[in-house]
């Protein structure tokens, strides 16, 4: 299906839902399960593993935050010590051109402590952007495979 009659059938679908009917979606996507669905259940080799809503199959499975920062390159080895005092745990995953990104679960650290060491770092002008986003359910089906 193309994008724009993929977009076309989900607001069908999200029209219905929200006229209070029951709708069952089977996908292999979950950039659409995460577009549409409220509960979901993962299925593997024909055998229910888990049952719950978006949220719960996030927090149950995920590895935490990604968190994405884009710098001018001479600073960035400044940024990643400032980094590594303030937020120990947080992994470097990729680092390109001016942009990198870094693991952080969600066991070692608050939501709070991220956003104060990155508007810390944004005040002193270490780094020019930043985002902080949770784990993605494409993440969470990569990394367990065999869940529950």
């Amino acid at each position: 299906m193309d994008p724009g009659a993929r977009r076309q059938l989900w607001k069908v679908i999200l029209r219905l839902v929200r006229l209070g009917k029951s709708v069952v979606l089977t996908s292999h996507s979950m950039e659409e399960c995460e577009a549409l669905c409220s509960r979901l259940a993962i299925m593997v080799n024909g055998n229910l593993m888990c049952l719950g809503s978006l949220q719960h199959l996030k927090n149950r499975f995920g590895n935490g935050y990604t968190l994405t920062v884009r710098c001018d390159p001479d600073v960035q080895n400044s940024f990643i010590g400032t980094l590594e005092k303030d937020l120990p745990f947080a992994v470097l995953e990729d680092k390109h051109c001016s942009q990198m990104k870094f693991r952080i679960s969600q066991k070692d650290a608050k939501l709070s402590d991220i956003f104060n060491v990155m508007h810390s770092a944004k005040m002193n002008s270490k780094i020019e952007d930043y985002s902080v986003s949770q784990t993605t359910l494409d993440d969470v089906s990569l990394h367990n495979v065999n869940l529950c």
